[in-house]
């Protein structure tokens, strides 16, 4: 509606007539102080005038009056993504009467952004990870605002995979297993593992595990895995660090050897593993005499050596096992494997000169025992037995020892028992 201050006096006609800034008129008339301009869009910038007419004379025009509509509905409205800042730059069609514009964004969790901007442009900052936003825009200027533009949906970068674990294969030449916890709107993944010197290895896969071929043993890796819609790709996920360690060594042997003060040495030896610059180290557990209070765990020290020896006290259980190591990780242990050493001498042996037996007291772990003479001439085996006493014949004078004997081998003497001739005639 336009309204004007009618003349003083006559019967005017008023002619009133708007011109935008496109050079396009509208006009209406009306012999009264008001008239109504039809087809009036937006985003227009009108340039009123009014003028009267009596009697076939036209007066003066009134001074122009401009006046602007209201802003047409923001169209056009297109997103794009910095998939580096993960910012999102969101552009519509200008305005010609617009002042200001206001962008707002709405996430499917709830996340609230807007934008107020006098450019036909914003940037959203911030953003959820893997999310779906709806934005629209809306244009005002001085007196009125617009519709809202229609909804258009952007979707952020994907969230970086979380809870990343890492197992490495042991040996050279070896694998890794990555698994981890997806992020929503990703379409594929990558698992990376870096060296510290440079060297990768990766895996590319639609699930959320993969993995890794052809690290090398020794070697350190960080291993990290990214997410991607087909469009961005995610921030690399926190690493994991892990060294590609050697397999446990294999083919340990353990062989009982000399006894000495009621100890024996053991000799394990085993196989090399297939890794650079690799060391062992032999663990040994076990209890002494079948005592749960005498218990030992041992270990050698770190070796390029592929055998150790170890003293171990008579009558004692063991179990033992061989590591390996790198710069990089160490292994798991071997398979265990187990043993005895040789029995102590047997306790309070004593002879009988009227049976002519030998008894003594048991050593634990012992399988069998043997009877020896011991004469200036030498030593003589008198009788073996699996029992605690054994019946000696043609034995005249000397000492008596007795031995204990398992799979380790055979203990020292007892402690002799004198023997004479005149004494076992009594």
């Amino acid at each position: 509606m336009v309204q004007w201050q009618k003349a003083r006096s006559g019967n005017s006609l008023y002619f009133a007539t708007a011109e935008d800034q496109d050079l396009s008129i509208l006009s209406c008339n009306s012999s009264a102080s008001s008239c109504n301009l039809t087809n009036v869009h937006c985003d227009k910038e009108y340039t009123i005038i009014v003028a009267a007419s009596a009697n076939k004379c036209s007066s003066l025009r009134s001074p122009p009056y401009k006046i602007r509509t209201a802003p047409c509905q923001p169209s056009s409205v297109q997103a794009n993504t910095d998939c580096q800042s993960k910012d999102v730059f969101v552009s519509w069609n200008p305005s010609y009467v617009a002042q200001s514009y206001l962008l707002t964004a709405v996430g499917r969790n709830g996340d609230l952004k807007t934008c107020n901007t006098s450019n036909n442009n914003c940037t959203l900052t911030d953003l959820h990870c893997s999310n779906i936003y709806h934005v629209s825009v809306l244009a005002s200027n001085e007196n009125c605002t617009s519709l809202p533009s229609a909804n258009i949906t952007i979707k952020t970068v994907p969230c970086e995979p979380a809870n990343l674990t890492a197992t490495i294969q042991c040996g050279n030449s070896s694998s890794a297993s990555l698994s981890w916890v997806g992020s929503t709107g990703t379409v594929a993944y990558m698992g990376l593992a870096q060296s510290e010197t440079g060297t990768t290895a990766y895996c590319e896969t639609t699930h959320m595990s993969c993995t890794l071929e052809g690290l090398v043993c020794g070697t350190v890796y960080n291993f990290t895995v990214q997410a991607t819609d087909g469009f961005c790709n995610s921030s690399l996920s926190e690493p994991q660090t892990k060294g590609a360690a050697p397999c446990p060594p294999a083919g340990l042997r353990v062989v009982p050897r000399t006894v000495v003060n009621d100890t024996q040495i053991l000799r394990a030896s085993w196989s090399t593993v297939n890794c650079p610059n690799s060391e062992y180290l032999l663990a040994l557990t076990g209890s002494i005499q079948g005592n749960n209070q005498a218990l030992f765990d041992l270990t050698s020290y770190w070796t390029r050596r592929t055998f150790f020896e170890v003293p171990l006290p008579c009558g004692s259980t063991y179990s033992a096992t061989i590591s390996a190591r790198n710069s990089a990780a160490t292994s798991d242990k071997s398979a265990a494997v187990t043993g005895s050493t040789v029995p102590c001498a047997p306790l309070n042996v004593t002879f009988s000169a009227s049976s002519a037996v030998v008894a003594w007291n048991e050593s634990l772990f012992a399988t069998n025992y043997t009877v020896y003479g011991v004469t200036s001439s030498g030593r003589t085996k008198l009788c073996m037995s699996s029992q605690l006493l054994c019946s000696v014949t043609n034995f005249g004078s000397g000492h008596i020892v007795v031995t204990a004997q398992n799979t380790a081998g055979e203990s020292e003497d007892s402690v002799p028992v004198v023997v004479t001739a005149g004494r076992r005639r009594r």
